[in-house]
């Protein structure tokens, strides 16, 4: 990826970043490239630019600002059945027989709940 994205770079002066974002969606959407790619690709750039503002004074205006991502597809959700969560607790209470924990009771009221963790 750092190899493709150089190609678009190179030579060029951090000032034409939102130019050269530009230039990598046009050219990723023709060549058929999806969304999350291009976008991850963007971050990099976008990360770049950031950076030479905020930490290294590398540029005088937040350009990181003036890029335009593309739109993802919706966020992709999984439901647990009942069987998963049996299934996952399982795993749990076999784990516990070798660390002493009893976390397994509390897997289905935190599924039921949509506990999240992080």
């Amino acid at each position: 990826m750092l190899i493709q994205l150089a190609t678009f770079m190179e030579g060029r002066l951090l000032t034409e970043g939102p130019e050269i974002a530009a230039q990598i969606r046009k050219e990723f959407l023709a060549a058929g490239q999806a969304p999350v790619t291009i976008n991850r690709n963007l971050a990099v750039v976008r990360r770049q630019l950031s950076l030479s503002y905020r930490r290294w004074g590398w540029l005088d205006q937040p350009l990181h600002q003036h890029m335009q991502m593309l739109r993802e597809a919706g966020e992709r959700h999984i439901y647990l059945t009942r069987e998963n969560v049996k299934a996952l607790a399982a795993v749990w209470a076999r784990t516990e027989r070798l660390d002493g924990r009893r976390l397994s009771r509390y897997i289905p009221v935190l599924i039921r709940s949509n506990s999240r963790c992080g």
